[in-house]
């Protein structure tokens, strides 16, 4: 191995198959995308029109020590993810993260990565929906339902500091379906009505997350297993080191316990570098309605959403205004019509390493036909 820098060869030609074109994916009537029999739902994603959404590195194969990739990389990150807000890096020697090595710590493996670059990793305690728990500090990206399509969103605003950057690695995309479709938060904010956007900033938006026992409802996510521990006692320090309200609520017999938490936060928060006020909030996927698309929940799906039905459905989770108002569903199609029209997305190879600014880029998944290799770890910064 040699001491020279790596080169990092920028962009793509607009006529290259990494980047969707007009009419390559239907959203109309996709199974299991919430709403998408609705009117007002876009036919297809939008077309790619902008080269650098995400921004595109090849890794050039000239041969260079660890510690001199580690550092171009990191420099890389550094410069241009603040500027284009998602980052497609390829041709990155990594060796995998599947199941078989995932504990051990090779140079290169995905974990390994990431450890050597320095980004501030956590672990992901508190979400909302299942994903299996790993000592390594990555994860699956969800263990959720494989047919399922996840709205567009920023990870974990609920906490007062959310993640600043989400590494998403691609050890073997799905050969059906699977994209991950990008979203600018700054062109869907300037979109979206300045009544909607005030509402929210004048009374904050109200995180409300039901987790049952693990012996009552397997369905979604019980709290033994997203914020992995049995002692609610764990539970509740968590709780109040992030600033939640919470309350325990015991079954007939006084033995088990489900869990609700909420906290009301603002729509908008600083980014950590530019400063620039963003649109960083998990209003649209948070919301319940997700609920009524969702293969976990038959019961809804031929329901249509209203907010009259809140009070007698425990949703895993739910969006409010701050001051506990049910936020009409007008205002939620608005919002989530706006981010599907405005979507893009590209086609992720083997090896791709997707690194997404959590404040400047909102990320969602269509679903899939399995298998499917595909890892998340989340910085602080």
């Amino acid at each position: 191995m040699t001491h020279e820098a790596p080169n990092f060869r920028p962009s793509l030609p607009l006529n290259t198959p990494d980047l969707l074109s007009s009419g390559d994916v239907q959203l109309k009537k996709r199974p299991f995308l919430i709403d998408s029999r609705e009117p007002y739902f876009p036919e297809r994603l939008n077309p790619k029109v902008n080269p650098d959404f995400p921004k595109f590195f090849h890794l050039d194969p000239s041969e260079c020590d660890s510690a001199a990739l580690i550092k171009a990389t990191r420099a890389l990150i550094d410069t241009h993810l603040p500027a284009y807000g998602c980052l497609v890096i390829r041709g990155l020697p990594l060796e995998g993260q599947s199941a078989d090595n995932r504990d051990q710590e090779k140079a290169f493996s995905f974990s390994g990565l990431l450890q050597q670059l320095g980004y501030q990793l956590t672990r992901y305690v508190g979400g909302v929906t299942a994903r299996e728990q790993s000592g390594l500090m990555v994860y699956p990206a969800s263990d959720e339902d494989s047919r399922v399509c996840m709205d567009l969103h920023q990870d974990n605003t609920y906490w007062s500091e959310p993640p600043k950057q989400l590494f998403f690695y691609y050890e073997q995309p799905a050969a059906v379906g699977g994209l991950n479709p990008l979203l600018d938060v700054r062109e869907y904010l300037s979109k979206i009505p300045a009544d909607i956007v005030s509402k929210f900033e004048n009374l904050g938006v109200r995180y409300e997350s039901y987790y049952p026992d693990q012996s009552r409802d397997s369905r979604f996510v019980p709290w033994q297993k997203s914020f992995e521990t049995e002692d609610r006692s764990v539970v509740e320090a968590n709780l109040k080191e992030g600033g939640f309200e919470f309350a325990w609520e015991a079954d007939d017999s006084g033995e088990t316990y489900s869990l609700r938490k909420w906290n009301v936060l603002s729509p908008f928060k600083p980014h950590p570098i530019t400063s620039e006020k963003l649109w960083v909030n998990m209003i649209v996927a948070n919301h319940a309605s997700y609920f009524h698309d969702h293969p976990s929940y038959p019961e809804l799906s031929d329901t249509p959403y209203t907010v009259n039905g809140e009070q007698n459905i425990d949703y895993p989770f739910n969006i409010k205004y701050g001051n506990g108002e049910s936020v009409p569903y007008a205002v939620i199609q608005t919002l989530r019509k706006l981010a599907w029209e405005t979507a893009q997305s590209f086609r992720a190879e083997a090896g791709d390493l997707l690194v997404v600014d959590n404040y400047r880029t909102q990320h969602g998944r269509l679903g899939y036909e399995p298998p499917r290799k595909f890892w998340i770890g989340i910085s602080l910064g």
